[in-house]
C-alpha cells in the first residue's frame, strides 16, 4: 500500500461500516444503549405526525419492554434466562422495524419461527403470507436477506451460523476447517487525494485454517485485484478506482462502496477497540443477526413448551454454545440494533470495565 495512504475527511478516517453512516463519521461511545436509544427516539418525537408518531410512540413503547426483560434476565438463570433474553430481543427488533415504518398493531402479529413437532432440535422459519405479520420476516428483509419460503433448520446448524460461538463450534470439531476470517478494511487514496479505492486484508497464517478457495468465490471474485504479500499480510485492493470530484460526491460514492461490501457476506462482532468484521467462508440464507434471532428463540420457547429438549441440551455437547450464547449474543445484539436504530456505530467506551 506503499503508493496509497488511508482516505481521511475532514481529518477523520474513512472507516467502513456494516451499516450506513455518514463518511468520517465518528463511534458512538455509550455505556448505557437504553438512555441513548431514548433519547434518540425522543429528539423528534414533537415533530411527528400521523402514522409517523403512532410507529415511533410504539418504537419508544417497546424499547421500554426490551430494557425490562433484559433487566430481569440478570437473576434468571437457564433455562428461564433465555426466554426473557428473546423477549428483550425480540421488542428490540420491533424497536427497529418501528422505527423504519412497519404498523404494528394493525394485523395479527407471530415470531415467524417455530418449533416443529416430532424433529429433535429443530426450528422452521415460517415464509411470508397475507393477513398477518412475521416478525422475523420483517427482521430479515430490512437486513436484505428476505424469507422466500417456509424452512426448517437444525440447531446444531443455526449455532455455527453466529459469529460470536465460532470459538466454541471449533472447540466440538476441532479438524473442521474455520467459518469465520478475521479481516480488516480500509479505505485508501493516492498522494494528490483523487482516487479512492478500497483494500481488504488478513492474516496471511489464517490461510490454513480456512477453506481457501472461497476467500476469493462467488461476489468477491470479480471485485477484487490479484493477492498481494506484505509484511505477513495479505492485500485484496478493489479493481474499481473511484475519482470523487473534490470530494464533495463523496457521501454517494462512499456508501455505494458500502453497498458493494454487502454483497461479501461479512459479519461483525463488537469489541473493546470497535467492530472487528469476518468473512462468512460458509454464508447461510439469512444475516448473522438473524441466526442470532433464531438461536434465543429456540432457547426460549424450549424452555416453555420443550423441557426434554432443554435438559437434554444443557447435558449434551451444545451445552458450551448455549451458555455462550446467552452470556454473550444478547448484549452483541443489543449494540448492533442500537446502531441500526439510529444510524450510527454504537461501541462500549474504553472506560467501561
Amino acid at each position: 500500500m506503499s503508493e496509497f495512504e488511508i482516505a481521511a475527511t475532514n481529518y477523520r478516517p474513512l472507516r467502513y461500516s456494516h451499516i450506513k453512516i455518514n463518511p468520517g463519521a465518528d463511534y458512538v461511545l455509550t455505556a448505557d444503549p437504553w438512555s441513548y436509544l431514548h433519547s434518540q427516539l425522543l429528539k423528534d418525537l414533537d415533530s411527528k405526525r400521523g402514522k409517523n408518531r403512532a410507529n415511533k410512540e410504539r418504537a419508544i413503547f417497546f424499547l421500554g419492554l426490551s430494557q425490562n426483560f433484559f433487566r430481569a434476565s440478570d437473576a434468571a438463570e437457564l433455562p428461564a434466562k433465555a426466554t426473557l433474553l428473546y423477549y428483550g430481543m425480540l421488542n428490540l427488533v420491533k424497536v427497529w422495524l418501528s422505527v423504519i415504518g412497519v404498523e404494528l398493531e394493525k394485523t395479527i402479529e407471530h415470531h415467524g419461527i417455530s418449533l416443529p413437532l416430532g424433529k429433535k432440535h429443530t426450528l422452521e422459519v415460517s415464509g411470508t403470507g397475507t393477513g398477518s405479520i412475521s416478525i422475523f420476516a420483517e427482521f430479515a428483509k430490512a437486513l436484505r436477506t428476505p424469507v422466500a419460503a417456509k424452512e426448517v433448520f437444525s440447531l446444531e446448524d443455526v449455532i455455527c451460523r453466529v459469529p460470536e460461538l465460532h470459538s466454541t463450534r471449533k472447540s466440538l470439531v476441532p479438524d473442521e476447517k474455520q467459518q469465520f476470517l478475521s479481516i480488516n478494511i480500509n479505505f485508501l487514496t493516492d498522494a494528490a487525494h483523487k482516487k479512492l479505492l478500497t483494500c481488504m486484508s488478513y492474516d496471511k497464517k489464517l490461510e490454513g485454517l480456512v477453506q481457501y478457495a472461497k476467500i476469493l468465490s462467488g461476489a468477491r471474485k470479480g471485485y477484487f485485484q490479484d493477492p498481494e504479500n506484505k509484511d505477513g499480510k495479505v492485500l485484496l485492493k478493489s479493481k474499481t478506482v473511484r475519482t470523487p470530484a473534490n470530494w464533495k460526491n463523496l457521501t454517494r460514492v462512499y456508501n455505494t462502496i458500502l453497498d458493494e461490501y454487502d454483497e461479501f457476506n461479512i459479519c461483525s462482532i463488537l469489541t473493546r477497540s470497535g467492530y472487528q468484521y469476518y468473512l462468512d467462508l460458509k454464508p447461510g440464507k439469512y444475516h448473522h443477526l438473524c441466526y442470532t434471532l433464531m438461536l434465543m428463540y429456540y432457547l426460549g420457547t424450549a424452555a416453555r413448551y420443550r423441557p426434554s429438549a432443554v435438559k437434554q441440551i444443557l447435558e449434551g455437547d451444545l451445552r458450551q454454545s448455549v451458555t455462550e450464547a446467552c452470556a454473550i449474543c444478547p448484549r452483541q445484539f443489543q449494540y448492533q440494533l442500537a446502531s441500526r436504530i439510529t444510524n450510527s456505530l454504537c461501541v462500549i467506551p474504553y472506560a467501561r470495565i
